[in-house]
């Protein structure tokens, strides 16, 4: 993970600025799969690198391997930023301190 998303002063990771997305950038975004072993369901969860192939509003087309698919702005990362997870575990910047880089 890139070290400018970290606050220097609080330690906890600096919002990313989803609007400064655009088409060929490089994203991280996680799908799930899903499979029925007899009476039991297995699911995969998978956070891969993709490109942006189109954007509509808040809708990206994002291309990874063969597929492509449709997610939400929120639902992706620039490559390198944290993820959803990351914040979750470790908190937000809320200090303002150390400023956006993005």
């Amino acid at each position: 993970m890139n070290p400018r998303y970290q606050c220097p002063v609080c330690e906890k990771f600096k919002p990313v600025d989803r609007s400064a997305l655009s088409v060929g950038d490089r994203v991280t975004f996680t799908f799930v799969t899903q499979r029925q072993y007899r009476n039991q369901l297995k699911f995969n969860y998978k956070t891969v690198k993709g490109n942006i192939q189109q954007i509509q509003g808040e809708q990206l087309t994002v291309s990874y391997g063969k597929k492509q698919y449709c997610l939400d702005r929120d639902d992706v990362s620039p490559a390198g930023a944290p993820s959803k997870l990351t914040y979750t575990l470790f908190g937000t910047c809320t200090c303002g301190v150390g400023g956006s880089d993005e």
